[in-house]
């Protein structure tokens, strides 16, 4: 209870009247003839429960203030009583408490939005209809009435929700907001059938009202009737250009890969407002979806003028300048990103950048300094500051990265994947066994780990079974994986199963014309006397990759 009001009633229940005349606060004529011993017992209930109160005893409180209603009805003491009982989540003796309150102060709009939300709690619905309806009266403007009702009603039970609302709007049959109210609660719990007739019933009510006419499309949209959104918009727009509907109209374009007509709509727009940087930022999106990467560049940097959308400005021009061959241009609009949802990637790709650029130290120190408490981002940069030691070779300092990672981080799977595959190049066969089982341990369906683990010891070792094994489980998640069918075709060529080596290594290049499938598949070919087939695949797979090692070094060993 605020002081004034819980002095208005002291004042009054002990009988002591204000300088002017009047009380504090209105009180009725019922309290002002309470005999001495009930006002008495009034001031020890009013000061024993806002006692309690700052003493958080809710409890005790809601005790004392339930005895004190029984000798007064004062609106205020009322409203106290129902609010306390609702901390402690009391719903049936708030809701009977609330009805008290409207009773006692029938035009408060407070104690009946607080009555009819909880008679929709402890399900009374006539009496929640009949309580929100004299709220939204009490408004005098109904369409806020409305809004306020949809708001309280947005995180209640759904179906049970929109069966009022859909009461509330039958009183107001031809208010549009009413049916907006409707059609947005509907939309809001996902319930798109009756948000979407609810809507059409507010057009048809108010035609081409913007946010309706837009709200109405994004239903449609998200329903797969394309073509009916478009029609609405369309239509909407030859009646009256109205920017928001345009703009939507152009999102939906781009939502139907129709990027040249929304690229239209979009610069038609800025015509009209050709500083609008929702506008530009959209358009720059749309550009380079398109692949129109000059155009982007010059809206792009039109943001950074008008000082909107930074980051994304700086992040987008960065992606340019990578794609033009301007690393030192992309490195400073990357650098230059400091939050954000694109800060993390701008920092990995500044760093890489400045390993290129400048030398591995500073690309490391400059990785370092990026800050985040995001448990997954953390890895990420453990991962990032591996790869860079790994790509210079530095791999003993690389497995020091791993293994510190893992220390904070000990059952994160990429890691220890990770850890595995750096363990191979190492010779440290334990170490790759390791952390694979342990993968396999913490996730059985890894059919990742299952094939590392199976490939590894059937061409580093001789424990040829124990290979086969692993591989078969990998191909069990995954049949039709060609690094997995690669795999079984080198364990049946290690088992001396030429022929069924043949068949997996096939199907595994027909399903994906990999370098290092062909080089294992072009050695089969060789050893089983099939030489001009070998000949043949080994160049065609040279030709489009080049640069492939081992592609190279097996074309190298069958015929120098």
């Amino acid at each position: 209870m605020k002081k004034p009001l819980l002095l208005a009633i002291l004042t009054l229940l002990m009988g002591c009247a204000s300088t002017s005349g009047s009380f504090l606060l209105p009180v009725s004529h019922a309290e002002e003839s309470l005999s001495p011993e009930i006002k008495a017992t009034l001031v020890y209930q009013i000061l024993g429960a806002e006692l309690a109160l700052q003493d958080g005893n809710f409890p005790l409180a809601l005790a004392h203030y339930t005895q004190a209603i029984k000798h007064t009805q004062h609106p205020d003491v009322l409203a106290r009583t129902t609010r306390i009982a609702l901390i402690n989540k009391n719903h049936q003796q708030a809701y009977q408490l609330a009805k008290q309150w409207t009773e006692a102060d029938p035009n408060s709009r407070d104690a009946s939005q607080i009555t009819a939300i909880l008679a929709f709690r402890t399900d009374d619905l006539e009496a929640a209809h009949q309580h929100f309806l004299h709220f939204i009266e009490l408004t005098n403007k109904p369409h806020q009435g409305f809004m306020v009702v949809a708001k309280l009603l947005l995180s209640e039970e759904p179906t049970k929700a929109i069966n009022l609302m859909q009461s509330l709007v039958n009183d107001y049959p031809n208010h549009a907001k009413a049916w907006y109210t409707l059609g947005h609660l509907a939309y809001k719990h996902k319930q798109l059938k009756i948000a979407q007739d609810a809507l059409k019933k507010t057009l048809s009510l108010h035609p081409y009202e913007p946010t309706t006419t837009i709200l109405l499309a994004h239903i449609l949209n998200v329903q797969q009737q394309q073509d009916e959104a478009t029609r609405l918009l369309q239509d909407a727009l030859t009646h009256k250009k109205d920017i928001r509907i345009q703009e939507a109209y152009a999102r939906l374009l781009v939502a139907s890969r129709d990027l040249n007509g929304a690229r239209e709509q979009f610069s038609e727009l800025l015509s009209q407002d050709p500083d609008n940087t929702e506008l530009l930022f959209s358009l720059s999106l749309l550009l380079l979806d398109n692949n129109q990467l000059d155009k982007a560049e010059v809206t792009l940097k039109k943001l950074l003028i008008l000082d909107r959308h930074q980051t994304k400005a700086h992040y987008f021009l960065g992606r340019i300048d990578e794609e033009n061959n301007r690393p030192a241009v992309a490195l400073e609009h990357y650098r230059a990103i400091n939050e954000g949802e694109h800060y993390l990637d701008a920092r990995i790709r500044a760093t890489q950048l400045l390993a290129k650029l400048q030398d591995l130290q500073t690309a490391r120190d400059f990785l370092h300094l990026t800050i985040t408490s995001d448990v997954e981002q953390q890895i990420r940069l453990y991962q990032l500051d591996a790869e860079l030691l790994i790509d210079h070779d530095q791999l003993q300092q690389a497995m020091a990265i791993y293994n510190r990672a893992l220390k904070r981080f000990d059952k994160h799977i990429d890691l220890l994947y990770g850890r595995a595959m750096l363990a191979e190049r190492l010779d440290q066969l334990n170490i790759l066994e390791q952390d694979l089982k342990q993968i396999i341990a913490l996730d059985a369906d890894n059919s990742d780990a299952y094939n590392s683990l199976g490939f590894t010891l059937a061409n580093r070792t001789e424990r040829y079974d124990e290979a086969l094994h692993y591989i078969e489980q990998a191909l069990k998640i995954k049949p039709d994986s060609y690094y997995i069918l690669d795999s079984m075709g080198w364990i049946q060529y290690r088992l001396g199963n030429h022929q069924k080596a043949i068949e997996y290594l096939q199907r595994a290049y027909n399903i994906e014309h990999d370098p290092e499938v062909a080089a294992h598949l072009g050695e089969l070919l060789w050893v089983s006397g099939k030489k001009s087939e070998s000949k043949l695949l080994l160049h065609k797979a040279l030709e489009s990759s080049p640069d492939n090692v081992i592609l190279q070094r097996t074309i190298k060993k069958l015929h120098p």
